[in-house]
């Protein structure tokens, strides 16, 4: 039943770890403009020695964490893509001059039953755009060009 869903899950995480490998962050900005990046870095130790005992202090270093990358990327971008399609409803909805409350519902299934004729939920859906289709070209092709690199 979720064989696309699982599908597209796994080739999200294959792009990001295609990002981590080379030692970059994942990062992408949502449908409303806001920045966001995945700077999951590797700990380091760093020791500080004192006259009465040493200190082990931990922090980041310069390297990404491919693995972590890998499998929180694709949630926290679908995530994404949820919160932006939420907040674009209660936009609409002011504009419409409409009171707006939300609950996370996974299942979407009230919003199935009960919001089915209401039409902003439908209008405001993510539709791919000329600009959609252009990240994902533009990704694509930096992904072709940066293997034979």
């Amino acid at each position: 039943m979720f064989e696309s869903a699982r599908s597209i899950m796994s080739w999200l995480g294959d792009c990001a770890k295609v990002i981590a490998v080379k030692n970059n962050p994942v990062q992408w900005t949502t449908r409303l403009g806001l920045p966001v990046v995945q700077p999951y870095r590797k700990l380091g130790r760093h020791l500080i020695k004192t006259s009465l005992q040493v200190l082990t202090l931990q922090r980041e270093t310069d390297k990404v964490m491919v693995k972590r990358i890998k499998t929180t990327f694709p949630p926290n971008f679908v995530h994404s893509l949820d919160r932006s399609h939420m907040m674009m409803i209660a936009i609409a909805c002011k504009e419409a001059g409409l009171s707006f409350a939300a609950m996370k519902n996974p299942n979407s299934t009230l919003l199935r039953s009960k919001w089915s004729s209401i039409p902003i939920p439908h209008r405001t859906i993510l539709e791919p755009k000329g600009q959609d289709l252009d990240y994902i070209n533009i990704a694509h092709s930096h992904l072709l060009h940066s293997d034979s690199a």
